[in-house]
């Protein structure tokens, strides 16, 4: 059996397991993702290094799935362990690359389930069972992530470009506009105020119709979408970002979806994009539902 066969060279390939691995040796499995064993491979990250630039990368199996880990001490990346090191952001950046590293490479090779950051395994047993008793719910997971890429897509947009077009289009807007040509003075006062309130809102509804029809045109294309939160982005800016979202593209249809990012960028004036991929599929899995 395919499965059979590369778990048992992963075995060779760290024939100190039986002890090193073990809980009471403070030693334990740092899991990167799960693939498939449709992906043979995958087989060749087991001569890769893991995070901590010393174990190398081992792949384990269980009937279809496939999980990528490598041997590590508790005491740098045990839950204490990474606790106490998010405090030292030179750490943290240098681990999370290296983690992401290796997900790349599973992901440039194969279909990637991508584990969360620091998740660590007391033993290859513990992993096994998971993939097993998992097996059918990554299965689902995996055949939906086949072939496909994320893209991170960022909108923003001109405050005074989307402004002076709402000043125009805007029924309302243009009705006070109206008035307050012939007001009198003492009204005139009043209708200031009101057409500052009622473009400040025009614009408003301007920008998020923009994300929104960004966001419908762009998830057209996905074969699934998710927005991100811009939670921390300052919407008071003169150029705030109005849309935040990633997309799961099929590999194939990478290049049109650029195109068609920028073709919506070009239509809409004042709207300007960044755009980021493609990436392992981070936005569209929740590994601790399937594995844990």
């Amino acid at each position: 059996m395919v499965g059979e066969e590369r778990q048992e060279l992963s075995r060779v390939n760290c024939p100190e397991d039986a002890e090193q691995g073990s809980p009471r040796a403070g030693w334990g499995w740092y899991l990167y993702g799960i693939t498939t064993t449709k992906y043979p491979e995958a087989a060749g990250l087991a001569h890769g290094i893991g995070l901590d630039g010393r174990a190398p990368l081992q792949v384990f199996t269980r009937g279809e799935v496939a999980g990528v880990v490598s041997r590590v001490p508790l005491a740098e990346f045990g839950i204490e362990a990474v606790r106490v090191h998010g405090d030292d952001p030179a750490w943290l950046e240098a681990a999370v690359r290296a983690h992401e590293r290796v997900v790349a490479e599973i992901h440039r090779l194969g279909t990637v389930v991508p584990a969360k950051f620091g998740c660590v395994y007391a033993s290859i047993e513990d992993l096994l069972e998971a993939l097993e008793s998992r097996q059918e719910a990554l299965l689902e997971r995996l055949g939906g992530l086949d072939g496909c890429d994320e893209w991170g897509i960022r909108l923003y947009a001109d405050r005074k470009c989307v402004a002076a077009t709402a000043a125009k289009g805007h029924p309302a807007v243009r009705d006070l506009a109206d008035e307050l040509r012939t007001a009198s003075p003492g009204r005139a006062f009043f209708l200031r105020r009101k057409l500052a309130d009622s473009l400040a809102a025009a614009t408003e509804q301007s920008l998020s119709d923009l994300a929104q029809a960004g966001y419908d045109h762009l998830a057209e294309l996905a074969v699934a979408a998710q927005l991100g939160d811009r939670s921390g982005s300052p919407s008071a800016s003169e150029e705030p970002e109005i849309l935040r979202a990633a997309f799961l593209i099929r590999r194939t249809s990478g290049e049109a979806f650029v195109e068609e990012v920028r073709g919506f960028v070009a239509g809409h004036e004042g709207v300007r994009c960044e755009y980021s991929g493609p990436w392992p599929p981070y936005s569209f899995v929740t590994l601790g539902e399937e594995i844990r």
